[in-house]
């Protein structure tokens, strides 16, 4: 699998980055990772390492003494105003602000395509170029819940979510993780240490035309995507499973992710068996000692307690008492690890995803 190139967008400027970034990300993001900063603090957090940049668009107020000694193939500077007297270098390219965004938009388009021609190991092999007929909008895939689930605490889910989600990523699928547990335990896996905007919490309970665009301020990215975590409980913000709804429908309209991975936690309501009906499936997690056993059992008994989505049913074997689980009864199951880093390698994950894009 090719990477795909970074591009990363800086501008503390809310009007206009919103009159943009859902065309940046809905034009660009099959073929580039993009990262949107719009946080002052974070562009100096951004760059304390050095980062590998294929296409940087930044405003007159980040551009700097802070680029010195970062790998950036090529720069979009965004101006209020042109200065004739000031000077650039050759990768740097100036956009008036003012001037709309048609341009800036053709322009990265282009620049995408210079960088793959330049990684394509045929490169030198030419053809007569097709005429142009205007830019192809990508055919945006439907997308699709994951919902991982299990009336057992500590069994792995949050593990289990973050593990598939970037297995997903190796098969190509752009992916979000989003943790519904009161503890939204998925953030464990992640440095950055940053919160969701209380802003989120209200537009997802009074959602308006800007509800999706706060989303997207709320979404973190490293390897893969996930949704921040609010600083307090879910219940102490006044979420629940009405808010997740408005979440997911407006993320399912926009389709900008092939897969989202929701952590279910342990508490499985009627919302939330209604929510996941709708879903590609279920990650049901058990573990192979009689406690968990006995709870799986009941579950199961209760034919009306889990969605009528598919169901692939995990066991988790750090937990182990010596219980057998049958073979036939689970999907996979995660071998014993040392560490978490290491069970995020098991070769189940790879399994299910494989299977989810069957």
């Amino acid at each position: 699998m090719e990477k795909k190139p970074h591009l990363v967008i800086i501008d503390t400027d809310y009007d206009y980055l919103k009159n943009i970034e859902e065309d940046l990300i809905r034009s660009f993001s099959p073929e580039a990772d993009i990262q949107v900063i719009t946080d002052p603090g974070f562009v100096d957090a951004y760059f304390s390492e050095q980062q590998s940049v294929e296409l940087l668009i930044v405003d007159d107020e980040n551009y700097g003494e802070r680029l010195v000694g970062q790998n950036i193939s090529r720069i979009f500077l965004l101006t209020d105003s042109l200065d004739t007297e000031r000077v650039f270098p050759d990768k740097v390219k100036v956009f008036l602000k003012n001037a709309g965004k048609s341009d800036l938009l053709d322009q990265i388009r282009d620049t995408l395509d210079d960088i793959d021609r330049a990684s394509d190991p045929e490169n030198g092999i030419t053809e007569e170029a097709p005429e142009e007929t205007g830019p192809e909008t990508p055919e945006r895939r439907e997308t699709q819940i994951v919902g991982v689930y299990s009336p057992i605490g500590g069994c792995g889910k949050s593990l289990i979510s973050v593990a598939l989600a970037r297995k997903l990523k190796m098969l190509d699928q752009k992916v979000l993780v989003i943790g519904w547990d009161q503890a939204q335990s998925v953030s464990v896996f992640f440095d950055e240490d940053k919160c969701a905007s209380p802003d989120l919490a209200e537009k997802l309970k009074n959602p308006d035309e800007d509800t999706y665009w706060t989303i997207l301020q709320n979404i973190g990215q490293e390897d893969i995507s996930y949704l921040l975590p609010f600083e307090k409980s879910l219940k102490s913000m006044g979420l629940h499973t009405a808010q997740l709804k408005v979440l997911l429908d407006i993320l399912k309209d926009k389709r900008d992710f092939d897969f989202i991975i929701l952590d279910v936690g342990t508490q499985m309501t009627q919302t939330m068996s209604e929510i996941l009906d709708k879903a590609r499936a279920l990650i049901l997690v058990t573990e192979p000692n009689e406690i968990a056993s006995r709870k799986m059992r009941k579950l199961l008994r209760d034919t009306g307690a889990l969605p009528t989505c598919e169901c692939i049913l995990l066991s988790n074997e750090f937990e182990s008492d010596g219980l057998r689980i049958p073979n036939n009864t689970v999907f996979g199951s995660i071998l014993t690890h040392a560490n978490w880093m290491d069970a995020e390698e098991d070769p189940v994950f790879y399994n299910v995803a494989l299977k989810l894009t069957e």
